[in-house]
């Protein structure tokens, strides 16, 4: 077929399926309104009585009200090809929640929303989120690990991953989870800025790999110190006995090394001897083994997930913005699709688990 594609012909091309759900600013509802008047409290306001962190990696959303709406819009998108309509979704590796709560706010969203996170911090904020927004009967807050989801087997209809992936200790254990928790027929929508494929972001990503392993760390940023320092602390304790100079050997050379990997290549050092480094990625928290911005290719990783028993494809990229016209220059790169994959430091993928 040539010629001008129909809207219907279009959407098909995206990979969209029936017609699209459009997102209505005019359209409110008592949960919208509590969810935008948290951010018009402003980011003083938020940095003093709620939290620094959270003023600080929200900055636009307190700064921009429109950015608000374009969080809505941007989760409005996505459900085009995950409709999280009346199921209950939970929100793997959720941090503060904000988009849990954005969930309740859109104009079909799911009946309740589930957000975990590890951080007892970040799971308060949650809770203090979802009071705030009269939504603690929707809106539940869970403290725990995706790795070791403590949840029922197939308990969710959807489940929301952002940018976990890519710091998980465990990538297998975390999937095989997400997948056991989701019914049969279930949909997962996994969302991920370190693509691979794609040099958008590579400067950025480069910048927050090396302020966590050299410093500066930022004075409301959740590192307490690099991951150099740790390396050099835990070093110290195994083998007090070495010259400060050693000791800033190995940690220089144990770059991405963690835990009991760490620890007993320490043990088995002799100085004047090369440290084998084991490590698969040279940016790991030396404490926990989480990684720090783990690339991912997009395509590949979809494959991969036929292993957990979900059926997988990577669909068009979705700009957040508030801006009207970097929209439309996101919905034109999103037409790419896939080369789309290039431009984007994002990627997007829906699985879903088989019957």
């Amino acid at each position: 077929m040539s010629g001008r594609k129909t809207p219907r012909q279009a959407r098909q091309l995206l990979g969209i399926r029936g017609w699209p759900i459009r997102y209505n600013p005019r359209v409110t509802s008592p949960i919208r309104d509590r969810f935008d008047a948290f951010f018009r409290q402003g980011r003083d306001i938020i940095r003093r009585d709620w939290d620094p962190y959270l003023a600080r990696y929200y900055r636009k959303l307190f700064d921009e009200p429109r950015e608000v709406a374009g969080l809505l819009r941007w989760l409005t998108r996505l459900t085009r090809h995950c409709s999280v309509a009346e199921t209950r979704l939970l929100d793997a590796g959720c941090g503060f929640g904000i988009t849990s709560a954005a969930f309740l706010a859109i104009d079909h969203p799911p009946r309740e929303v589930v957000g975990l996170d590890p951080s007892e911090g970040k799971v308060a904020m949650l809770r203090r989120i979802a009071e705030y927004m009269h939504a603690e009967d929707r809106l539940k807050a869970v403290l725990g690990d995706a790795q070791e989801l403590a949840l029922d087997d197939a308990s969710f209809g959807s489940v929301f991953v952002k940018d976990v992936a890519s710091h998980v200790a465990d990538r297998d254990r975390f999937f095989s989870e997400v997948a056991r928790v989701l019914v049969p027929g279930g949909r997962l929508l996994f969302t991920d800025e370190n693509n691979s494929l794609s040099i958008a972001g590579r400067r950025a990503r480069q910048r927050i790999w090396n302020e966590a392993e050299l410093g500066p760390i930022p004075a409301d940023g959740y590192l307490k110190r690099p991951y150099l320092e740790e390396r050099f602390a835990m070093i110290t304790e195994v083998r007090p006995e070495l010259s400060e100079a050693d000791r800033h050997l190995l940690a220089a050379s144990s770059k991405g090394m963690w835990g009991e990997e760490l620890r007993d290549a320490v043990r088995l050092w002799t100085p004047g001897s090369t440290l084998i480094n084991t490590a698969d990625f040279p940016y790991r928290s030396p404490l926990s083994g989480e990684y720090l911005e783990y690339l991912f290719n997009p395509f590949e990783l979809a494959d991969d997930l036929s292993r957990f028993g979900l059926d997988a494809k990577v669909i068009p990229p979705s700009y957040r913005t508030g801006e009207p016209w970097k929209q439309r220059v996101g919905d034109l790169i999103g037409a790419t699709h896939p080369l789309s994959i290039i431009v984007q430091s994002s990627f997007y993928i829906v699985a879903t688990k088989r019957r």
